[in-house]
């Protein structure tokens, strides 16, 4: 396959640029050592993302990009890659509505433990416009979801803790 370059021209009349494509050119010689290795598949699959090209920068360019960027954000020590799989699909997609609904029933709120958020004070709520109101009513919400999360977990320390005081 021959690559095709998109050529940036300027004419002197336009004052903005026009993509145009360049004329065939031949296929660029690769160094096979830059190419990294296609992401694992499963068999009879085809790798989901493409291969990228990664080149060493030249020192000059380097110094022009400035200090490399550090991950600030400490990271706690890796869990079980099926429990990680499973809640970053979570995260990014939500879960199915009846499967939340079925959660917010199945794990109640602790009776020594109240984990409810507030409800919004009736001479407060008077003076609140209704954007505001549907706000708090959205985070009410979100809280009690946060509540019944924190729940859930109180139910597995729970079983934790009463299998190693049953020992």
């Amino acid at each position: 396959m021959v690559l095709q370059e998109l050529v940036l021209y300027r004419r002197r009349s336009q004052k903005s640029p026009v993509l145009r494509m360049a004329p065939q050119s031949p296929q660029p010689q690769v160094d096979e050592r830059l190419i990294c290795p296609p992401p694992e598949t499963s068999a009879g699959s085809e790798p989901s993302q493409p291969m990228v090209l990664e080149e060493q920068l030249d020192g000059d360019i380097l110094i022009l990009l400035g200090a490399s960027p550090k991950n600030e954000t400490p990271m706690g020590p890796a869990i079980h890659k099926d429990i990680a799989n499973r809640w970053q699909d979570i995260l990014a997609k939500g879960l199915v509505k009846d499967v939340k609904e079925s959660l917010l029933k199945t794990y109640l709120i602790p009776s020594n433990c109240d984990l409810i958020a507030p409800a919004l004070n009736s001479g407060v709520k008077a003076a609140l416009t209704e954007t505001s109101i549907k706000r708090d009513s959205s985070l009410l919400f979100k809280q009690k979801q946060l509540g019944v999360a924190i729940a859930a977990l109180c139910a597995v320390a729970n079983m934790i803790i009463s299998d190693e005081t049953g020992k």
